[in-house]
């Protein structure tokens, strides 16, 4: 059951969390130049100047979202499959499969932004 159900889910968050970031990414930059051109009177080209923003932190945020969006799916699949027990111990395997997920994340997040900051210096 393995390859029919933890491979597309895994598929899916190496593909789909990468996208979800550069989405938001996107929606986050176009929104913060739209609110400071209107309500500061900033020019708004200014979020789009290549002299903020390097190929060190487009790969970092690359690693990290393709780190999250592998691991996310597999905790929630090895909490999943082990739930036994009726609905009681379905909600307490989504319970574990979102702190591990959470926590797992928040370590990834860590480990490349520690390792490339020792890398850049």
């Amino acid at each position: 059951p393995y390859a029919d159900l933890v491979a597309p889910r895994v598929l899916a968050g190496v593909v789909g969390v990468p996208l979800l970031c550069v989405l938001g990414t996107v929606a986050a930059t176009l929104s913060a130049a739209g609110v400071a051109s209107v309500a500061f009177d900033i020019d708004g080209r200014a979020f789009m100047d290549a002299r903020y923003v390097d190929g060190w932190d487009l790969l970092v945020a690359a690693l990290k979202s393709v780190g999250c969006g592998l691991y996310i799916p597999l905790a929630a699949a090895v909490a999943g499959l082990k739930a036994r027990g009726g609905a009681e111990a379905v909600g307490q395997a989504t319970t574990e499969g979102v702190v591990a997920a959470s926590l797992g994340c928040l370590l990834i997040d860590l480990t490349v932004s520690l390792a490339f900051q020792f890398v850049r210096l």
